[in-house]
């Protein structure tokens, strides 16, 4: 279960577990918990792809309906590979859409 998941990612010395299994609560429709997971997760450090992660943080936070944090994730990423362009326009819509 996604309880039992919780436990043992969070003993995990990085944060990969602890972000994938909010990415799982987001794709279940709980995109609040799967946020939080995934900022410790961030926290916690060892993922593989840090601005990939933020571009899905990102997206997670809008989920959530926070989206000032998401135009924060967004803003986060530093990828010289076409995201970081992503990411931007991603946080332009999200300001554009608050007014």
């Amino acid at each position: 279960t996604l309880a039992d998941s919780e436990a043992s990612a969070r003993k995990a010395a990085g944060g990969q577990p602890l972000f994938k299994l909010g990415r799982a609560y987001v794709s279940y429709g709980q995109a609040d918990k799967g946020a939080t997971l995934m900022t410790q997760g961030l926290a916690k450090g060892g993922l593989r792809n840090a601005d990939d992660a933020q571009m899905q943080l990102g997206y997670a936070q809008w989920k959530a309906g926070r989206s000032a944090e998401a135009v924060a994730a967004f803003e986060a990423v530093k990828a010289a590979d076409g995201s970081a362009d992503l990411a931007r326009l991603w946080a332009l819509w999200l300001r554009s859409a608050k007014k």
